[in-house]
């Protein structure tokens, strides 16, 4: 359970970060 838990928080990251580069592109 903690393992899948583990996989949410880091797909949410990931779309955090992809999210804040996609940001800083557009603003560039």
């Amino acid at each position: 359970m903690s393992g899948h838990y583990s996989v949410q928080y880091k797909s949410v990251i990931h779309d955090y970060l992809y999210d804040l580069l996609s940001r800083i592109s557009g603003k560039m």
